[in-house]
């Protein structure tokens, strides 16, 4: 950053504290059919309905709603063990 000023001067930074739910549901849907392809439409449909239930379920444990970054990891972890059983 020291060495590029325009950083500071040039840049805006958008910051996401949350997603609404359409949002979420887009977004792992759309994650879901193309890291899973094998899953049928109603099986992925109930996994993103588990997955927003999970993270309203946790935001509302610590009083704070999770972070796009923070439900993409949760997301990709999903993947990933889905991936592992399926290997195994």
């Amino acid at each position: 950053c020291e060495s590029n000023p325009a950083l500071y001067t040039r840049c805006s930074i958008l910051w996401l504290s949350s997603w609404s739910l359409n949002s979420m549901e887009q977004v792992s849907s759309l994650k879901l059919r193309d890291a899973l392809p094998d899953i049928d439409e109603k099986s992925r449909e109930s996994l993103v309905d588990n997955l927003i239930s999970v993270s309203q379920i946790v935001s509302q444990q610590d009083g704070m709603t999770a972070t796009p970054r923070e439900f993409m990891v949760f997301l990709k972890t999903l993947i990933n063990l889905v991936h592992a059983h399926s290997s195994t």
